[in-house]
């Protein structure tokens, strides 16, 4: 036998074994990993403030200069004076003070979530600027709590009508 003979025998005869042995045969193979991906968003406390009774605020209209336990105008059992819904993204606390004193002869401001009790959040005239108290803890995102409003006066003067003052409220996530 020739000596070209036998080397393309012997290729053949490699080719052969290469392609039938799977040991000689390199397969692919694949890695995974996994990759950490954060969103960092920032914290958002917003609130809203409505007025179901139609009004743009909360109104007090007593009949006398003398009153007590005074509703605010146009609430009714199920409709409250104002309502605070959580704008945000977090639940969150909403506190609440008065941010001047309250006009000369008017005692007290109340608000609860109770129809007809008066019972729940008080300002007096002593405090009305120093006593922030917390109305609703952890308000979830899209929800909505309401207030129904009383004050009392004695011997209100009427200096100028109407007489108004800014309840601030602050939102704080939970």
């Amino acid at each position: 036998m020739n000596k070209d003979k036998i080397i393309t025998y012997l290729a053949l005869a490699v080719f052969i074994v290469s392609i039938t042995s799977p040991v000689l045969i390199e397969t692919a193979r694949a890695d995974t990993a996994n990759v950490s991906v954060k969103w960092y968003i920032p914290t958002d406390t917003g609130i809203t403030i409505s007025y179901p009774t139609g009004k743009s605020a909360i109104e007090f209209r007593p009949a006398s200069k003398t009153f007590s336990g005074q509703g605010a105008d146009s609430q009714a059992d199920g409709t409250y004076a104002f309502d605070v819904t959580n704008d945000g993204n977090v639940d969150i606390d909403v506190s609440a003070k008065f941010t001047t004193d309250f006009p000369s002869g008017v005692t007290l401001f109340n608000v609860s979530t109770t129809w007809g009790t008066e019972d729940m959040w008080w300002w007096t005239s002593s405090n009305e600027t120093t006593n922030s108290q917390t109305l609703v803890s952890s308000l979830s995102p899209s929800s909505s709590q309401g207030f129904y409003a009383y004050s009392s006066g004695t011997d209100v003067i009427n200096a100028s009508w109407p007489m108004e003052r800014t309840f601030q409220l602050t939102s704080s996530a939970s």
